[in-house]
């Protein structure tokens, strides 16, 4: 998973493969199955069927984090942000510089996180 999350062309499989070594699983849609609303006038709603499977990380979740927050798609950085907002107390030293880091970023959804995770440290 981290030579997909590294090595890929296109950025979404990038930040699938990214997210999913940050969240130690793999979540994917296996199909729809139906849930009644009202069996009497026959009205029934599609639900989707997740599954998912836990994955072994090798690497440090901080290091990830690095990896992800200079990659060059804001996809990536993106979800950077997302899972430093997430983990926030547990980082520790290396989240006010990488925090600086995506608040400078260029992409305005990008910057956002990282300021809102700048206030979060003000605090």
């Amino acid at each position: 998973m981290t030579e997909i999350a590294e090595l890929s062309v296109q950025p979404a499989l990038r930040a699938k493969a990214y997210r999913c070594l940050f969240e130690s699983k793999f979540v994917w849609a296996e199909g729809c199955e139906f849930k009644w609303i009202d069996k009497r006038y026959g009205i029934r709603q599609r639900i989707p069927v997740l599954r998912e499977r836990r994955i072994e990380t090798k690497i440090p979740f901080i290091e990830y984090l690095k990896m992800a927050a200079i990659d060059r798609s804001p996809m990536v950085r993106l979800i950077a942000g997302e899972m430093l907002i997430k983990q926030l107390e547990n980082i520790g030293d290396d989240a006010f510089k990488l925090a600086q880091l995506l608040a400078s970023d260029k992409t305005a959804a990008v910057a956002e996180r990282g300021l809102f995770a700048l206030k979060d440290l003000a605090k």
